[in-house]
C-alpha cells in the first residue's frame, strides 16, 4: 500500500508535479520536503 506522501514523492521525482503544488496537501510538509531532497531533487 502507498501513502499520499509516497505518491507525491513519486510524482515529483517523475516530474509530473512540482513540490510547491503538493506541499499544501501533504500530511507532513517538512517530511515530504526531506524525502524529495533525499531522492536528489533540489527543493
Amino acid at each position: 500500500m502507498q501513502t499520499f506522501d509516497q505518491a507525491f514523492v513519486r510524482a515529483i521525482t517523475d516530474q509530473t508535479l512540482e513540490v510547491e503544488t503538493v506541499l499544501p496537501y501533504a500530511r507532513n510538509a517538512h517530511e515530504l520536503r526531506a524525502k524529495v531532497m533525499s531522492s536528489g531533487i533540489a527543493v
